[in-house]
């Protein structure tokens, strides 16, 4: 193109040398000024050339001047979702144009969110284009995009958006309060019905349960992950916002457990994150008696006649939780987990009082008075038995 403008230019110059300054016959030597003008324009015609050539004469440079939402800004979703809209911008140039080739960037800076593609490159009109998936807290999301570079004027050019996070009603339909035995499956599906703020049914919504240890008295959780097992967890809603859940699976300690719903297919980084709440919860009561505990001291020695005091056991489980009412409340929380009958049977010459009980929160005493000699107290709940010794002197 260098070659062309030269090769352009030097041919005009000669053209313009041969009409300014050649000699031409004329009849009235003063007429021959009439050549001057030609010549001026000329010249400018060449410098006009050259400058257009890169030989040093100014030239217009584009700016960026802004980058600007054109739709998909301040959407209202709930948790976790992608948002119906994409996010639409411009990079706009100082004379009011779009601009193509432009790298924009986009960086999730509020809610957890993601955003793909993490950069993009604007298209013939200075349009990008991209897709956000909200974080799964309740929160409000942000998120900022941005152009930078030479062309950028005050470089870098930023713009922010935002999301409104719709409040997520959950409601349990069924299968709440259920109450089963440690490592026990919940006999009951739990139902979910998911609503938005509006009250319309929240369709085709994922997300994931885990599940939490609560406490009775104040029905409060502190995030803490219980050991129960959940099969198939992440779950989505059908066109009329519920879900079933029917993979519950109680661990092996006595306690209040609850289900905590959290946006998506993943668990939270968060330990302490309920999600969207607590939905809902059971009891995992004791198993039946497997073991007996004992108490108190044995192989004692005193004096025949001599009574000792609250010789007694804890009946447990097969996974060492007491069996009976558990919860340290002034009633039993847990109607169906009903304490046990004890026996105590001492040895020729001793006696106890009283030879039978029930337990109170798995735990059973008796009084045993020791004959001279050898002495024997055997306590049985069932086939289940264990037996202290003690010696009267």
């Amino acid at each position: 193109m260098a070659e062309f403008f030269r090769a352009g230019l030097a041919g005009l110059w000669r053209h313009v040398r041969l009409r300014a300054f050649s000699t031409v016959p004329a009849p009235r030597p003063a007429r021959a000024s009439t050549s001057r003008p030609v010549g001026l324009a000329a010249w400018g015609i060449i410098a006009s050339l050259a400058a257009g050539a890169g030989c040093g004469g100014p030239t217009d440079t584009i700016v960026v001047v802004s980058l600007d939402v054109v739709s998909g800004n301040s959407q209202i979703a709930a948790p976790g979702v992608v948002l119906p809209q994409p996010l639409v911008l411009r990079v706009t140039a100082s004379n009011g144009a779009g601009i193509p080739g432009q790298t924009v960037t986009f960086q999730v800076t509020a809610g957890g969110g993601t955003v793909s593609p993490a950069s993009a490159v604007s298209d013939a009109r200075g349009l990008v284009s991209v897709t956000w998936t909200l974080g799964p807290l309740s929160s409000g999301d942000e998120m900022t995009a941005q152009v930078s570079g030479a062309g950028a004027s005050g470089s870098p050019i930023v713009a922010t958006l935002v999301a409104i996070i719709d409040r997520t009603t959950v409601t349990v339909v069924s299968g709440n309060g259920q109450i089963s035995t440690v490592g026990a499956r919940l006999p009951q599906p739990i139902v979910l019905r998911l609503t938005t703020s509006a009250g319309a049914p929240l369709a085709n919504y994922a997300f994931t349960l885990r599940s939490l240890t609560c406490h009775s008295v104040d029905g409060s959780c502190d995030g803490i992950p219980a050991d129960d097992q959940l099969t198939n967890p992440t779950l989505t809603t059908g066109a009329d916002g519920t879900a079933t859940f029917t993979g519950w699976t109680l661990g092996t300690t006595v306690n209040i457990k609850c289900l905590g719903l959290y946006p998506g297919t993943s668990m939270p980084q968060n330990a302490s994150d309920l999600g969207l709440g607590r939905f809902p919860c059971a009891t995992a009561e004791p198993g039946p008696p497997a073991q007996l505990v004992k108490r108190s001291q044995d192989n004692q020695q005193a004096a025949a006649g001599t009574t000792l005091l609250s010789i007694g056991v804890t009946v447990k489980d097969q996974f060492g939780n007491a069996v009976g009412c558990w919860e340290q409340t002034t009633v039993c929380v847990d109607p169906n987990a009903p304490e046990v009958q004890v026996t105590f049977a001492p040895s020729a010459g001793g006696s106890v009082s009283p030879s039978q009980t029930t337990t109170q929160r798995g735990v059973a005493y008796t009084d045993w008075t020791i004959a001279a000699g050898a002495n024997t107290l055997t306590i049985a709940v069932g086939a289940l038995s264990v037996t202290y010794a003690a010696t009267g002197t």
